[in-house]
């Protein structure tokens, strides 16, 4: 497995067959493409509509990628004060069982494996904001590492059968998630994208507002 300084493959041979999302290869799985990746959905400013903008909080949404035409690409940007290090924020961020109390969608998040110091496997339960539609949970790979002064991470849908749904949930798919943690100023900046299938036609406002939720009461 790579450190922080190596450019070589993330996963071992093994582990890439079982683990990797659908739209990955190997020639992805590591940091330089990782980089590359996170810094492409990042940096994409096109055909974004923006949600919200006050506070040191802004949400964007857009439509599709092509990842998956058809599910909604959401772009925040935080500013934390520089009260809060690096480290401090990195650490709530890496640690899964903080998650729940930061990410107001998020009622049950739990580490199914940390492979090594980069890489985890997780599962997390997201309460439907429609009613008499069921719960959706996620089980998602996480990749981090540090390139010079950023932190990226990385998530996407670990596959099912490795962690079946527990209570017979509807298995959402995370197509693609990724962030740039760093410190600009006096602020840790967080700048975050994602596309995520829910499994059912979710209103931009949900989406738009469960990410201000949590980013707001993370800030706090």
């Amino acid at each position: 497995f790579f450190n922080d300084t190596a450019d070589t493959e993330i996963y071992t041979r093994s582990l890439v067959g079982s683990v990797r999302c659908v739209q990955e290869t190997d020639a992805v799985l590591n940091k330089e493409n990782l980089k590359l990746l996170v810094d492409y959905f990042l940096g994409d400013n096109d055909g974004y509509n923006e949600l919200l903008n006050e506070d040191g909080v802004k949400v964007e949404i857009k439509s599709g990628t092509e990842l998956n035409e058809s599910v909604k690409l959401v772009r925040t940007i935080i500013a934390l004060d520089a009260k809060y290090t690096l480290q401090n924020v990195l650490d709530t961020i890496l640690d899964v069982n903080s998650r729940a109390a930061w990410d107001s969608s998020v009622h049950e998040c739990r580490l199914i494996k940390e492979v090594n110091k980069n890489l985890a496997l997780y599962y997390y339960k997201v309460k439907s904001p429609i009613i008499f539609v069921q719960d959706r949970d996620f089980f998602e790979k996480r990749i981090h590492f540090r390139e010079k002064d950023k932190v990226y991470i990385y998530y996407a849908y670990a596959p099912e059968a490795i962690y079946p749904s527990p209570e017979s949930n509807t298995r959402g798919n995370t197509i693609f998630s990724g962030s740039i943690v760093r410190k600009v100023g006096h602020k840790i900046l967080i700048t975050s994208t994602s596309q995520i299938d829910f499994k059912f036609s979710v209103p931009a406002y949900f989406i738009g507002r469960k990410a201000v939720d949590g980013m707001v009461l993370y800030r706090k």
